[in-house]
């Protein structure tokens, strides 16, 4: 859905990928998924480690001057939602651009597709 966003306002994804911790950084997992989708679009991956994630978000939209915020939440745990206000909830409280969010699920819809019908055949 994303990626034919993209082709359709022939727009750049900038990509940020902001960590906690240093042990998140080191062991952050591979972008297989997201180089096989969007390969025929034009992009930029930024990494860094903030320890206000929200924080670090609305920083990096306003230096990149950017005109649209696009999130894909990640399920918490219950203690995780007790303890800590979810990132996309502190970012639309003060919403510095339009925002778009996705469901993690998205993320994996194309690899499971592709399992069922091999499994189907």
């Amino acid at each position: 859905m994303l990626r034919d966003f993209l082709k359709i306002f022939k727009a750049k994804l900038q990509v940020l990928h902001l960590y906690r911790t240093a042990e998140q950084f080191d062991a952050h997992n591979s972008l297989e998924v997201f180089y096989r989708n969007f390969q025929d679009i034009d992009y930029d991956f930024s990494f860094d480690l903030r320890k206000d994630v929200a924080a670090g978000i609305q920083d990096f939209v306003q230096e990149q001057q950017a005109d649209l915020l696009v999130m894909i939440p990640q399920k918490h745990n219950f203690f995780a939602r007790l303890l800590d206000l979810s990132i996309t909830a502190k970012i639309t409280t003060h919403p510095l651009v339009p925002l778009l969010a996705l469901p993690s699920t998205i993320l994996h819809q194309k690899e499971r597709a592709k399992k069922e019908a091999a499994v189907a055949d």
